[in-house]
């Protein structure tokens, strides 16, 4: 699809979808309403403390799925010893459906 700058719709779509603060004030240029949106943007999204929250959940989840993917070693590696499915449960917290995909 073509972007068409006087397309409201497609406006607003970028303007959520924009990368950087820089892009969104591009876009809001001109248009009231995302003006205001740009502003209240600034203000209760990109405080410092919200960006802490953030990151903090990033990091929480680039932890997880590294701890999932060790649970995940794991299950493989105690399937290959042929150990029971529901030790294997037991011992690494998946599901019976998660290990029976990896067997």
């Amino acid at each position: 699809m073509v972007y068409d700058k006087n397309n409201l719709q497609q406006r607003w779509l970028r303007f959520i979808g924009a990368k950087t603060a820089e892009e969104r004030k591009e876009l809001a240029r001109g248009d009231e309403l995302l003006m205001a949106f740009d502003k209240w943007c600034e203000e209760y999204v990109n405080d410092e403390r919200t960006k802490k929250i953030f990151a903090d959940w990033s990091d929480y989840i680039a932890e997880n799925k590294g701890i999932r993917k060790e649970k995940v070693t794991i299950a493989q590696n105690m399937l290959k010893l042929n150990m029971s499915k529901k030790d294997i449960s037991k011992v690494t917290g998946l599901s019976m459906k998660e290990i029976q995909s990896l067997a």
